[in-house]
């Protein structure tokens, strides 16, 4: 009896400890496991990109108030297409529509930003992005899911990972300023005074058009931006 019990735990110990080699080994595998050089470099690029995309898609959507594709009535300058935020009635887009505006850009420009062109020894297959955009009181947050299948050399790569980026950008909280401004519009622009109007680190700028209409600047000087030293300013235009 007591020979089988020494047996019995000695076979247990030996399994226990060679199941921790084995994880060890495999643990050691994982953790070895990098992408080639070449596929690194895409990726980064990716990640270059999704930042710069994202960035420019929120200074255009500020630009054209609230708006990546304006609507079809909506003030042509030459230099901008601004949308009437007011037009005898308020037409501030939501901040979900803002948020969608964001997504459809996002999906649309960033497979336009890599350039493919320089992995030509590599076979890029790539999904289709599918982006969500939240938008909070101090920042504006993007996801996207970019699924890329590389061929380099022997082996497949897959990265399914999310882009993700934030932009410290005050966008909700420039909506509820732009809301009183458009009530204030709608009694009258003799009436405005943008000083009582006051939101922290928003000054309110009105550059009058023509005898109809003015546009209406708000900057965010809260806001930081990852790339350059561009400040967030939103436009819209209001017309008597």
């Amino acid at each position: 009896i007591i020979l089988g019990i020494f047996i019995v735990v000695v076979a247990g110990a030996a399994y226990y400890f060679e199941g921790d080699v084995i994880k060890d080994r495999l643990m050691s595998v994982t953790k070895a496991v990098v992408y080639p050089q070449d596929v690194q470099l895409l990726q980064n690029e990716i990640g270059s990109c999704y930042i710069t995309t994202a960035q420019e898609g929120l200074l255009l959507l500020g630009k054209q108030g609230g708006y990546i594709f304006p609507p079809a009535d909506s003030l042509e300058t030459g230099a901008n297409i601004i949308s009437y935020n007011y037009d005898k009635k308020a037409e501030i887009p939501t901040l979900l529509e803002m948020a969608l505006e964001l997504q459809d850009y996002m999906d649309l420009m960033l497979p336009l930003c890599p350039d493919f062109s320089l992995y030509s020894e590599m076979q890029i297959e790539e999904g289709e992005p599918k982006t969500i955009v939240s938008i909070n009181d101090n920042n504006v947050k993007f996801s996207t899911n970019y699924p890329l299948a590389i061929v380099s050399g022997n082996d497949t790569f897959r990265i399914a990972d999310p882009y993700t980026a934030t932009m410290d950008v005050r966008l909700s909280k420039l909506r509820d300023t732009i809301q009183q401004i458009v009530m204030k519009v709608s009694q009258g622009f003799g009436q405005l005074n943008p000083e009582e109007i006051i939101t922290p680190g928003v000054p309110i700028n009105i550059v009058p058009y023509d005898d109809q209409t003015s546009v209406f600047l708000l900057e965010d000087t809260e806001a930081k931006l990852p790339i350059g030293g561009d400040p967030f300013v939103y436009m819209f235009a209001a017309r008597k």
